[in-house]
C-alpha cells in the first residue's frame, strides 16, 4: 500500500560547508515523509542553481505542511 503524499514547503536559508549560499529560498514538494520532502527540496536547489547532484548542501529551517 502506498502512503498518502502531502505537499510540504520549505522557507529558509541553503548552506554549504556550513556557509550560507542564499538567505532566503522557498520552494515546495510533494512527498510521503518530512525526511523525503527536505531530500528532494535539496534535489531541486541543485537543479534550479545548475549544482552537480553531488553537492552537499543543507537546509537548516523547518520543512512544513502548509495549513
Amino acid at each position: 500500500m502506498e502512503k498518502e503524499r502531502k505537499l510540504y514547503r520549505y522557507e529558509g536559508a541553503v548552506t554549504q560547508f556550513g556557509k550560507v549560499i542564499q538567505d532566503l529560498w522557498k520552494a515546495g514538494t510533494q512527498a510521503d515523509s518530512e525526511s523525503r520532502a527536505k531530500a528532494n527540496l535539496m534535489f531541486q536547489y541543485k537543479v534550479k542553481h545548475k549544482m552537480d547532484r553531488s553537492a552537499k548542501i543543507e537546509l537548516p529551517g523547518n520543512v512544513y505542511i502548509p495549513e
